[in-house]
């Protein structure tokens, strides 16, 4: 089954056999279709809510319009992206990070990786990070991508060998308008 994604230009190339694409239109329920190269048949969709779309082809027979066929699509979330800490090496499967170059890193970020649609980008808006603190085990809220006072004490107090894991992270999407919040997996780092 084809698939669209909320909140981002979705390409589509229609045809219909044996007319000119030029001589093709198109609809869609939950959303809207709009021609950005009519002559080659290149088209964007943009579906409004989770579930299924229609595209329905028409083209002009004997002076009507005529209906020639359809096709239901899947419309799905941008799918999350993965918190990561600047200056961070996974080997093997674990994320290892020199305790100061994790304070320089001063945050988090959130990355979308393999997702084929350019310009979809997300801020972290809020974290739980813990670890570590003069003897025992502190932890701290931020309510933006930026590490909080305590946190770079906690991270700076946190001796080698010992994880730092954050929690609780969520971010939105800074490319679209009334997107929701999103939780995303959590991160330990171990200090090298």
């Amino acid at each position: 089954m084809n698939v669209f994604y909320l909140e981002v230009d979705n390409p589509v190339k229609i045809s219909v056999p044996g007319f000119a694409v030029a001589d093709v239109t198109a609809n869609m329920s939950n959303g809207n279709i709009t021609p950005t190269k009519k002559s080659a048949g290149e088209y964007i969709a943009r579906p409004t809510k989770k579930g299924k779309a229609n595209v329905t082809l028409f083209t002009i027979i004997e002076g009507k319009k005529t209906r020639m066929g359809e096709m239901e699509f899947r419309v799905k979330e941008v799918p999350p992206p993965k918190a990561s800490v600047r200056f961070s090496n996974n080997v093997k499967g674990e994320l290892f990070i020199d305790k100061m170059k994790m304070v320089t890193a001063g945050g988090l970020s959130a990355k979308l990786k393999d997702f084929d649609f350019k310009g979809v980008r997300y801020s972290i808006t809020s974290f739980k990070l813990t670890g570590m603190y003069k003897g025992e085990q502190q932890s701290d809220i931020a309510k933006s991508p930026k590490f909080t006072k305590k946190m770079e004490g906690i991270i700076k107090n946190t001796k080698r060998g010992n994880t730092i894991t954050i929690s609780k992270i969520t971010a939105r999407r800074v490319d679209a308008k009334n997107t929701a919040t999103r939780s995303l997996d959590p991160v330990v780092l171990t200090i090298k």
